[in-house]
């Protein structure tokens, strides 16, 4: 089972899921959503960095229910 985090800024939310690139994980904090990297991301119920997150491996964007960033 892929390890997983929600990321959320305002009313936008976005899941990481899996193990990609550091390229794939910044596009998540900047990315459809615009997410900032000052988001509050969760990883095992606790609040997490972009660098944490990075050295835990957790490298995947994924967009949930499936829809797509403007």
């Amino acid at each position: 089972m892929s390890a997983q985090i929600t990321v959320q800024s305002g009313p936008n939310e976005a899941t990481i899921v899996g193990s990609q690139s550091v390229a794939e994980i910044r596009a998540a904090f900047a990315g459809p959503f615009n997410i900032p990297t000052s988001a509050k991301a969760r990883y095992k119920g606790v609040e997490v960095s972009e660098s944490t997150l990075i050295s835990e491996g957790i490298l995947y964007f994924r967009v949930p229910t499936g829809e797509k960033g403007a």
